[in-house]
């Protein structure tokens, strides 16, 4: 019962509401709120700090939560462990990744494993390449997927060469060449992708040594895509991003070739369980 409580301040903080919190966990928002609740009065300390815009940590919080963490990570681990002794009856595989693989490359594997791991349940953890490889380095997921180049603290594989693509509108001039030049990039209002992590084009640009104009700044590809459709400007985006997009957009590969490199990457040194020892070979 304890770890529940565990669980339930870690993921209220991780979500920033009780709401989204008991969603994720599966009970009502009263059961979590009386959880934090119990375990302050236990404590006698103020763990969150609540208001009409979410829950935050206090200071005794952010001091406990780092072991609070460890505690539930090694209980997944422990469930874990027990879920391959008993020959995968039961587990969990916990998988920390950027949208485009979830998308596109997780949903076949996790198609083919299901059907001879019926009872393995996953968990997907979304956000950018910082986050993940924070999460590898702590536990949080089993195993995640990150752009080269990472840390020394990683074992990886790699998993494909993504090209990068330029994206144009379908009237576009450009639209008439099979290959773009990277130095025709520079005479058109360009958009960035500008979130966190995102380094392909500004290495690009650093490699090819371009001066793009660039007219919008976003962290949304799908915005991107949609600002492109809409003749407001060209950009470059990984080719897994565009796969089955529905805006009424053009792309071509760059003069020379550009791309990005995505691995699975895990913690260095980890033994990772039984379960996804079987899984990961479908990746």
């Amino acid at each position: 019962m304890q770890i529940l409580k565990y669980q339930a301040v870690l993921k209220a903080v991780e979500l920033g509401n009780f709401t989204k919190a008991a969603e994720a966990l599966h009970c009502t928002q009263s059961a979590i709120s009386r959880m934090v609740k119990d375990l302050e009065e236990e404590w006698d300390l103020c763990l969150l700090q609540r208001s009409k815009q979410g829950v935050r940590l206090t200071s005794e919080g952010q001091a406990l939560y780092p072991t609070l963490q460890r505690i539930c990570n090694e209980q997944h681990g422990l469930e874990t462990q027990v879920g391959s002794l008993h020959q995968f009856e039961s587990g969990s595989i916990r998988i920390g990744t950027v949208s485009s693989i979830a998308t596109h490359l997780l949903p076949p594997a996790l198609m083919k494993f299901k059907q001879g791991f019926p009872n393995i349940h996953f968990e997907l953890l979304m956000g950018e390449y910082e986050e993940i490889a924070q999460w590898i380095r702590t536990g949080r997921v089993d195993f995640g997927f990150l752009r080269l180049p990472v840390g020394d603290d990683m074992d990886v594989r790699v998993l494909l060469e993504d090209p990068l693509l330029v994206v144009l509108p379908n009237n576009h001039p450009l639209c008439l060449l099979k290959e773009i030049p990277p130095k025709s990039l520079e005479e058109y209002p360009f958009i960035l992708l500008s979130r966190t992590g995102s380094a392909e084009v500004p290495a690009l640009v650093q490699q090819k040594h371009l001066a793009l104009s660039v007219h919008y700044r976003t962290w949304d590809d799908y915005a991107v895509m949609a600002m492109v459709e809409q003749g407001l400007g060209i950009s470059i985006l990984p080719s897994l991003i565009v796969t089955r997009c529905s805006y009424t957009i053009t792309t071509r590969t760059l003069e020379g070739g550009a791309f990005r490199t995505l691995v699975l990457a895990q913690r260095k040194g980890s033994i990772p369980s039984l379960a996804v020892q079987e899984f990961l070979p479908f990746l």
